[in-house]
């Protein structure tokens, strides 16, 4: 088997600190952050499709702080999906045969062309402000809740089209 660490690795790594981490919640506020990642995953209990917005704070006293916002593609929790993607301007063709005057960037034919992961990655890079609600639980458990306000910042890739990976 080959040596994946070359010998020199250990040298920095005895040398190295050793990282510590605040996993305090981070209190309630209006905070601006990046989207990292929206992954689509499902629900633990009753298996239904959930997207996960993984977040960043870009600026303030919790920079470099992860938030973690889910919503359900499901019954209730529709509405405010679509309200958390409209902010985002991603919409659906038959959202914008409706309401042709919607401000949007993103068109998706329908809603589940967001399936695609391509399609879940044109959102990552933007900018949004959110507000957070941390409270109390059940014992020594935190409800973080957390709620897209608007969008400060759009990240344009160069071409949404083009191969990371091909010739430049």
């Amino acid at each position: 088997m080959s040596q994946i660490i070359p010998d020199w690795v250990d040298e920095e790594f005895d040398n190295a600190t050793t990282a510590s981490f605040d996993d305090t919640p981070v209190p309630s506020g209006t905070y601006n952050v990046s989207v990292d990642e929206v992954r689509l995953e499902e629900t633990k209990n009753n298996p239904r499709p959930m997207f996960c917005f993984v977040l960043s704070i870009i600026d303030g006293t919790y920079i470099g702080r992860k938030l973690w916002h889910r919503r359900v593609a499901a019954g209730d929790s529709l509405p405010y999906l679509k309200g958390d993607l409209s902010i985002l301007g991603i919409v659906t063709a038959k959202m914008l045969e409706q309401r042709p005057d919607l401000s949007h960037r993103i068109v998706l034919n329908k809603f589940s062309d967001l399936n695609d992961e391509f399609n879940r990655a044109r959102i990552n890079g933007t900018t949004l402000q959110v507000k957070v609600k941390t409270t109390s639980g059940d014992g020594d458990r935190i409800n973080t809740n957390i709620n897209i306000q608007k969008l400060i910042d759009v990240y344009t890739r160069p071409s949404d089209t083009s191969d990371p990976f091909g010739p430049t």
